[in-house]
């Protein structure tokens, strides 16, 4: 994390990095950049990206979990080429329908809003 020019090229070298404001060179070199010069932000940003890879990771283990039970039911014969295509469409739709919950208002919890409601 950075905030100043002296800080351009550590975040430049670095796998992860993260800029507060975004008028100078280091907000550039950075691969995000937070608007608020707040801790806050980023506390968000973590909780988010862990929620985003939890997600991805459900939809991408359900979504070979239900291709495999499909594909055991063609090679028995339960089921029709084109009926096997349309239930992939249809695995695919769920796998997406599982990524939109980050935006349907689920509220992130994260360790500041934890403090705040201890307190």
């Amino acid at each position: 994390m950075g905030d100043g020019i002296n800080d351009a090229p550590a975040l430049a070298a670095a796998t992860v990095d993260i800029a507060f404001e975004s008028g100078n060179v280091t907000a550039q070199a950075a691969g995000a950049v937070v608007m608020e010069n707040t801790l806050k932000k980023i506390d968000v940003l973590i909780h988010l990206s862990l929620a985003t890879r939890n997600i991805a990771l459900q939809s991408a283990i359900g979504g070979m979990i239900l291709s495999l039970v499909g594909m055991g039911f063609a090679a028995a014969g339960c089921i029709s080429p084109v009926a096997g295509a349309i239930l992939q469409e249809v695995i695919d739709i769920l796998a997406i329908i599982n990524a939109l919950r980050l935006l349907w208002g689920n509220e992130i919890e994260t360790d500041y809003s934890r403090s705040i409601e201890q307190q």
